[in-house]
């Protein structure tokens, strides 16, 4: 209760004082990461997205594709995000914070910084694609109770074993996650659904593309992303997949399987014990497909884990 009462009370402060300064600016603020999806720990940071919208003076404008462009246009909206946490920055140096450090030449700039009255660690990006996964991980956990605890006990396992940092090469809160749901897919039954029933805008079309690619028996390596992929990746209808995972609450979905925690946790570790020495083949762990597959759409080369 004490951390969820810090959690309002910073992030109310924060929404404040973002409206206060920026507000005329077209800039809101959102929560995402482990707080905003619900599979937070009492040790939790707090991760807040600055969106910005189109007609402000700190977005971006389009350009023509090319790949010169394009690079351009990337070099402009970190400059642009980089300006916006600067800006931010006056203001919050007035605030009760301390050990603020702003880390402008990171692949995704951030301001981090503790928040005295509550002791919370803050991080601040801007127009972070987190905020909608965040969401689409609220809704999915909230189809199964024991889904919310599995990502719990993954994440405090990875924190013990220091694998929980990007930045050093390991997994980070939202991968643990997508793993743990992996797991739950898996399950005979399955606990959790394939995302694509959840995410694509048509999910027979979704699956008749994943049967299809399935069925192809060739890696997806760097391959385009078919049609109904793509829509779901640019349509990211949280309401769309909220109302599904209800429709499967009702229907009780996953409650015919009735392992418990310490099954499920006992399980996730052998199920990617067995498969490690795929790794190195491209082996790829899909939740939009619930299965594993083959090489990425998303990348043109191996990893030493994959995970879409």
């Amino acid at each position: 209760a004490k951390y969820n009462a810090g959690l309002s009370d910073l992030l109310a402060r924060m929404k404040d004082l973002v409206q206060t300064h920026l507000g005329n600016s077209g800039v809101t603020v959102a929560i995402f990461g482990s707080a905003a999806s619900g599979v937070h720990s009492l040790e939790s940071d707090l991760d807040l997205s600055l969106e910005v919208h189109p007609s402000s003076r700190f977005a971006t404008a389009p350009s023509p594709p090319s790949n010169k462009n394009d690079r351009r246009r990337k070099t402009t909206l970190k400059a642009n995000k980089v300006r916006l946490l600067r800006e931010f920055l006056r203001f919050l140096r007035k605030q009760p914070v301390r050990q603020v450090q702003l880390i402008a030449h990171a692949n995704v700039p951030v301001l981090k910084f503790i928040d005295s009255t509550t002791g919370m660690q803050c991080d601040v990006s801007v127009d972070n694609n987190g905020v909608f996964k965040s969401q689409v991980i609220r809704e999915i956990v909230a189809i199964d109770p024991r889904s919310r605890d599995l990502i719990c006990l993954v994440k405090c396992w990875a924190k013990s074993q220091k694998i929980n940092d990007s930045s050093g090469g390991t997994m980070n809160s939202f991968a643990l996650s997508l793993l743990a749901l992996f797991h739950l897919q898996q399950t005979t039954p399955p606990i959790i659904p394939a995302f694509v029933h959840l995410l694509a805008s048509d999910p027979l079309k979704g699956k008749a593309e994943l049967d299809a690619e399935e069925a192809s028996m060739y890696p997806i390596l760097g391959k385009s992303a078919p049609p109904e992929r793509r829509k779901a990746d640019a349509t990211r209808d949280v309401a769309k997949c909220r109302a599904r995972a209800q429709v499967l609450i009702s229907e009780q979905f996953g409650m015919g399987n009735c392992l418990g925690l310490g099954a499920l946790l006992a399980t996730f570790f052998a199920r990617f014990a067995a498969v490690g020495k795929y790794w190195d083949a491209g082996l790829n762990v899909r939740p939009y497909a619930g299965k594993f597959g083959r090489g990425a759409q998303w990348s043109s080369k191996n990893y030493e884990m994959m995970l879409e």
